[in-house]
Formats: C-alpha cells, sequence, structure tokens
C-alpha cells in the first residue's frame, strides 16, 4: 500500500502514517481524552483544546517521520511545517486585501490550524518547559481552554477558565442557546 496525498508532488505517505499511528498509540494509553472529547456534553471550547492535544501530538511526529525521510535535521526544523501553513494562511489574507475582498478563512480552516500547527506548538513548549514526561502528565490533565493551548504557560501555571454568570433576561425574551466560548471561538 503506497499512501500519497500531496499537491506538490511529495510523498507523505510516512508523515500520514506516523501522524494516524500515533492516534492508535493515544487511544491505547489515554482512552478516557476520546470519551471526554466525544462526549456532546463536553463544552467545545474544552473539545478544541483536548483535540488540539492529540492533533499537536500526533503532528509532531508525523513530521518527525517525514523529515527523518527526508533527511532533515529535527532540530533545526522543527518548525518548518507550522510556519509553512501560517505562510500559507498569510498569503490569502494578503492576496484578498491586495484584491480588496473580504478576508474569509472559514472556521473549519482556522479549526484545523488551531488543532494541527497551534496544537503542535503547545505540545513542543510542554515538552520545552518539562521534557518528554511532562507529555504523559498533560494527558491525565488536558488543557480545560483553547486559552491554554494558545498560552501555555497558563497551562502550566493553572490559569483555569473563568465562568462569567450572563445578566438576567429581560421580560418577554427567552434564551434560545448557552454555551461557553473560548478564545479561539472568542470575539
Amino acid at each position: 500500500m503506497k499512501l500519497s496525498a500531496s499537491h506538490d508532488g511529495h510523498d507523505i505517505g510516512e508523515y500520514l502514517l506516523a501522524h494516524e499511528l500515533m492516534h492508535g498509540i493515544q487511544h491505547q494509553h489515554y482512552p478516557e481524552i476520546f470519551e471526554i472529547k466525544q462526549n456532546p456534553n463536553t463544552p467545545n471550547d474544552q473539545r478544541l483544546a483536548y483535540q488540539a492535544l492529540i492533533e499537536g501530538d500526533a503532528t509532531l511526529v508525523g513530521r518527525a517521520s517525514y523529515l527523518k525521510k527526508m533527511r532533515v535535521n529535527w532540530h533545526n526544523a522543527s518548525m518548518f511545517v507550522t510556519n509553512a501553513k501560517r505562510q500559507i494562511v498569510f498569503r490569502e489574507v494578503n492576496k484578498a486585501i491586495e484584491n480588496n475582498e473580504p478576508i474569509n478563512i472559514g472556521i473549519h480552516d482556522f479549526e484545523d490550524y488551531f488543532v494541527y500547527y497551534l496544537g503542535a506548538d503547545f505540545v513542543t513548549e510542554i515538552k520545552k518547559k518539562g521534557g518528554k514526561g511532562a507529555l504523559d502528565l498533560v494527558y491525565k490533565d488536558p488543557p480545560l481552554s483553547t486559552e491554554q493551548v494558545l498560552h501555555p504557560q497558563s497551562y502550566i501555571d493553572k490559569d483555569l477558565p473563568i465562568k462569567i454568570e450572563p445578566l438576567p433576561l429581560p421580560d418577554g425574551y427567552r434564551l434560545i442557546c448557552d454555551g461557553r466560548v473560548g478564545e479561539v471561538e472568542g470575539p
């Protein structure tokens, strides 16, 4: 079987295989994180934070495998893929500005960017601050908010999400939905 899914002619099967095998290992060692992530009662902000941990870790494993195959020094190239994705996003934004068009990066594109690339940044920062063993501890006590993923020091410092109580509804109004919005989904 040959895995290939690249528009630029590079065979990234090695990356995909390592990435997906890592998900199997994650599920084997930390099944509870997948159960919580898939629970419909888990707030979306927390679900995105869990997904960023899972996908960020698998992305780093895939990168390492791919870069090793390409004989690229992992230490010198650890930010290569993240920076490349950022450049793609910035290129799309700049093109829209140049053409005087609205900037439209779909929410799914941004969520993918968040969970895969900023998740990888979070995992990298956790490993940098606490070593490889620190990541095992994160799986046992995962980030509770996208804020903790975007700002890993807030996770390390156990800066928990703040619950804001809504104001009472004026007479004649009814609540149509409620939930928790985090830094990634917020204004």
